[in-house]
Order: structure tokens, then C-alpha cells, then sequence
């Protein structure tokens, strides 16, 4: 079954034409996007999308200011709902426990939640010492190639 979920600029732009638009939503859009009357958008907790603010425990980052400002615009409160991977994001949207979120697309995903157009292109490369067998990137998941799975600093780890 495919959840219909959309990313933020996917629904600004259909909601709000643009952004120079100062349009109200009608209440069925505004239902339609915040069912629960407040806007709950999926947060990853990763630096790319929003981190917590040691100080504060709030979050911040880019997944919170467009979530606040879609919010804005809708008419809504905004709620975070953090998640520390996007498998947990993609789980959650069976039980509709969010109503937006902000993250990588890929067919895995794309099997599952709507997508936008991408909001955000990120440039993700390897660093690799002199002497391992790594030119491309297609050759790091290449038998033979070992990846340690407990790796904090991977950027794998946002897809386990």
C-alpha cells in the first residue's frame, strides 16, 4: 500500500502557488495537510535536516524552519516529530503519526510515501586511503569491500 505523504516545497507550491503568495488555504487543504489541527512534520534527527539544541532541547535546523513556515502559511500550529533514521520515519507513516517529512528519496521510500521535487541536493562522497581498491562509487558496495555497520559517521547509516 502506498502512503500518500508529500515533501514541504511539493505542498507550499500546490498549496500557496509560490512564494510571493499571501493565498489562505481553503479549510479542506488545511484539513487535508494538518488533519489533527496542527501541522506534525517528520523530523530526522541528523545535521543535514535538524539537530537539538543541547541548551534548549529544542530542535533547529532546515527541517524545522520549513516546517514552521509551511505551518505559517497553513495556518497551524507546527509540531517536530524527531526520529533518529529514516526507517523509522518510513515506519511511522503506516500509522500516520506525521503529516510531512524531509528526506532523501529513494526507491525504497518512493515504494511507499508520494515525493515532491527535491527541496534540497545534497553531494555525498568517500574518502579513501591510498591503496584500497575504491575509484567510483559504485565500487563501495562491491563484494569484498568491508563496511563496518557500527559506523556513527557513515552515510549509510541514515538508510539502516
Amino acid at each position: 500500500m502506498r502512503i500518500a505523504r508529500w515533501s514541504i516545497i511539493g505542498v507550499l507550491a500546490s498549496l500557496l502557488g509560490g512564494c510571493a503568495s499571501t493565498q489562505t488555504p481553503t479549510p479542506e487543504a488545511q484539513h487535508a495537510l494538518a488533519p489533527t489541527g496542527k501541522l506534525r512534520v517528520a523530523i530526522l534527527s541528523a545535521p543535514l535536516y535538524a539537530i537539538k539544541d543541547p541548551a534548549t532541547g529544542e530542535f533547529k535546523g532546515q527541517a524545522v524552519d520549513l516546517g514552521k513556515e509551511l505551518a505559517r502559511r497553513v495556518g497551524v500550529p507546527f509540531e517536530p516529530v524527531p526520529y533518529a533514521n529514516a526507517a523509522a520515519i518510513l515506519s511511522a507513516a503506516e500509522s500516520a503519526e506525521w503529516d510531512v517529512a524531509l528526506m532523501g528519496i529513494n526507491a525504497e521510500r518512493a515504494a511507499a510515501i508520494e515525493f515532491s521535487a527535491p527541496y534540497l541536493e545534497v553531494e555525498q562522497g568517500y574518502l579513501v586511503r591510498t591503496g584500497v581498491p575504491i575509484s567510483t562509487m559504485a565500487d563501495v558496495d562491491k563484494p569484498g569491500i568491508e563496511h563496518p555497520e557500527e559506523c556513527d559517521a557513515c552515510p549509510r547509516k541514515e538508510y539502516r
